[in-house]
């Protein structure tokens, strides 16, 4: 028994001692934890457009969902194109004023992620929504540039009927592009690289404005046949009004995120 009781005390006394080089040893060690920032507020400025955004499509799906619907299918049928410019009023205007926001900011927005994407912007907030703001304006100007340009050479070779369809239908390839565009802004904004490569959302809305800038060309070609318009003038109509200005909306915005970058 004295030797049991001996034994039991010599344990007892093993188990502080190595209870005090445990918490000896846990006191000099550093621990590192790794984790991940749930209050990181880098995209905040971003949400809060993105929100009203959302809220100002939701608006419209409410109060114009025959136009949304018809302007949807509209894209894929030349005869319902054709209906929505004759039905044409000043709600459809409103309507069409409210898309074309929705498609100039999240242009916008999807230029910024892909500039801050190659050159990687170090500043968030105000200065970031404030390029984000110049941005959708230039796509407005130059837009309302374009059309007042078609417009008088409409009047000048008398075709202003062919002009007038031609700039509804590229209106309205925009306006859906920018509704198409929020799932890709979305998720270059708020999905994270370890989930799905950013590179891939790149392509992804590039394919997008692809795929809507070659409906856009289909459907001017199909208004100049039935117009009579010799498709050697469309061609160089897309070049002169299409692909320049796409290289000068190019320049502008990468002198104004270099402007507020440097």
């Amino acid at each position: 028994m004295f030797e049991y009781g001996n034994a039991i005390d010599y344990s007892h006394q093993l188990k502080k001692v190595n209870k005090k080089e445990f918490v000896q040893e846990f006191k000099d060690k550093v621990f590192v934890i790794n984790y991940k920032e749930i209050n990181n507020t880098t995209h905040n400025w971003m949400f809060w457009l993105l929100l009203i955004g959302f809220i100002v499509f939701g608006w419209t799906r409410l109060f114009y969902r025959k136009q949304l619907d018809l302007m949807f299918s509209s894209i894929f049928h030349y005869n319902l194109a054709v209906k929505s410019i004759r039905n044409s009023s000043d709600n459809s205007q409103r309507f069409s004023g409210i898309l074309q926001f929705l498609f100039s900011v999240n242009i916008a927005l999807f230029s910024y992620q892909v500039f801050d994407f190659f050159y990687p912007v170090t500043y968030h907030g105000l200065k970031s929504t404030a390029i984000v703001l110049i941005v959708s304006i230039v796509f407005l100007m130059i837009y309302g540039v374009k059309d007042f340009v078609y417009k008088t050479f409409g009047y000048i070779f008398a075709e202003i009927s062919f002009v007038q369809e031609y700039l509804f239908n590229v209106h309205m390839y925009n306006r859906v592009l920018g509704i198409f565009l929020f799932p890709v802004v979305v998720a270059f904004a708020f999905i994270q690289t370890d989930v799905i490569n950013h590179r891939l959302i790149l392509y992804a809305g590039l394919g997008v404005i692809l795929t809507f800038f070659i409906l856009r060309i289909i459907r001017g070609i199909q208004i100049s046949i039935k117009s009579n318009i010799s498709i050697l003038y469309m061609f160089l109509y897309f070049c002169t009004f299409e692909i320049l200005p796409i290289v000068l909306l190019g320049k502008v915005g990468a002198i104004v995120m270099k402007m507020f970058y440097l």
